[in-house]
């Protein structure tokens, strides 16, 4: 296996790199040996030696006095990436909301195509959970008619969540009204009203974190998502007013 394209893609650079292998190789080691062997500079290489000291990838070892530079175990190194990698996710949420907050164009992507549909459908039932909402208004029928395994791989995330967030505003025509249903016989509990049919849907809307996606069938399948958090929230408070004209099941 080549080491060092790896130890570069974790964050070393070349130089790095060197200084890295050369304590794994011969450590623990005297700054002036660590550079004969890892041909770097001593100039240069002490500057290097205290970047990779603070992130975890070389240790130091005192003997008689002696300072000595040594690598960390790989296994611990793992460890370390692992840990600084949650904290990375946990941290995930306040980036985006920082991101989210200035005022800026809207992102908006088209997809075409099933294959490209289903990828979004993934996305969105990935951000099922039990802190965020996710709100659906939705026509069964065209689901069932155009992208049945968006409907199928639905129910199977829902069965591996012990708690989500979810609201379903459903077309109140029989399709829907055996959905709802078969989601009560499955002992689905979250929230389900049915929409009246005089409100026609042309699309399958989802509302999920910042973003938007409406989903077309009948000519061609394809989705169009707006990233933005003021046209999400317009979009939300518009799915408060239909919300409240539907029949609560």
């Amino acid at each position: 296996m080549n080491i060092r394209p790896i130890l570069q893609k974790i964050g070393l650079n070349e130089k790095e790199t060197d200084i890295y292998l050369a304590c794994l190789k011969y450590g623990p080691e005297t700054i002036t040996n660590i550079a004969r062997h890892s041909g770097c500079k001593r100039s240069t290489l002490y500057y290097l030696m205290e970047g990779l000291l603070q992130r975890g990838f070389v240790i130091i070892v005192r003997r008689s006095r002696k300072t000595l530079y040594d690598a960390e175990k790989p296994k611990k190194l793992l460890t370390t990436i692992r840990a600084r990698e949650q904290e990375l996710v946990q941290l995930l949420p306040e980036l985006e909301l920082i991101q989210h907050s200035r005022h800026s164009i809207p992102n908006v992507e088209i997809y075409e195509g099933e294959e490209s549909v289903s990828s979004v459908y993934d996305e969105i039932y990935s951000a099922i959970n039990s802190k965020d909402e996710v709100c659906f208004l939705t026509s069964i029928r065209d689901l069932k008619e155009y992208a049945p395994h968006a409907l199928d791989h639905y129910l199977a995330k829902l069965h591996s969540l012990k708690e989500y967030k979810v609201r379903e505003l459903i077309y109140d025509d029989k399709y829907g009204v055996e959905y709802v249903q078969e989601l009560r016989r499955e002992s689905f509990l979250h929230p389900c009203k049915l929409l009246p049919t005089e409100y026609p849907l042309h699309n399958d809307v989802n509302i999920f974190g910042n973003k938007i996606a409406l989903f077309s069938f009948p000519q061609r399948s394809t989705v169009t998502v707006i990233d933005n958090h003021e046209i999400m929230l317009t979009v939300k408070t518009l799915y408060e007013c239909a919300w409240a004209q539907g029949r609560l099941c």
